[in-house]
């Protein structure tokens, strides 16, 4: 019985601190939406689909504690392209999954800068000759975005970020990843 009302305490007091918590920090998540040039890290990449192109992504900042977050996001990018001996159209797509961690520094009411690293998962795929080569790996992301409050609860971003990864594919060696400039939305619950 002692034994139960001992755990029975240190439950409710957990419960409790986290209640206080939570009610400290009521915006814990912050949920972004973005719109990115993306600038390849690889040449023959570059070549094909052209310098730089527009990715799309969302991401989620859970608040653990003051500014420090931990993150998710995904990311898509299509592109098409000519490839320059053969005239022959080609696409990819890529598809990078991350998880990291960020901190939230508040330089003043209206204005926060957030940076971040993140180990992403690249899921990428191209067709051209007629086949598909489809592949996975591995990549690093800094990120850095200065994010302004339109509101109480919505706020505007602009971020820089650099992804950085390489990959094999049937001996060569490809680099994933680049960098990249974007505007976003984001939402504070």
């Amino acid at each position: 019985m002692k034994k139960s009302i001992k755990i029975f305490t240190i439950t409710a007091v957990f419960a409790l601190s986290m209640a206080a918590n939570a009610a400290a920090y009521t915006h814990f998540l912050h949920l972004s939406v973005n719109a990115n040039y993306f600038f390849h890290r690889d040449a023959n990449f570059r070549d094909i689909y052209g310098e730089g192109k527009l990715s799309f992504g969302a991401k989620a900042n859970f608040r653990i504690v003051d500014g420090f977050h931990l993150t998710g996001g995904a990311e898509i990018l299509n592109a098409k392209g000519t490839i320059p001996e053969t005239a022959l159209e080609a696409e990819a797509v890529h598809r990078n999954f991350s998880a990291g961690v960020a901190y939230f520094f508040e330089l003043s009411y209206a204005w926060d800068l957030r940076v971040g690293a993140d180990l992403v998962y690249v899921d990428y795929e191209e067709s051209a000759f007629g086949e598909k080569i489809e592949d996975i790996g591995w990549a690093y992301r800094l990120e850095s975005a200065l994010v302004w409050r339109i509101s109480q609860d919505i706020y505007s971003e602009i971020l820089v970020a650099y992804t950085y990864g390489t990959d094999d594919i049937d001996g060569r060696s490809i680099k994933l990843g680049g960098f990249q400039v974007g505007v976003g939305l984001a939402f504070r619950l």
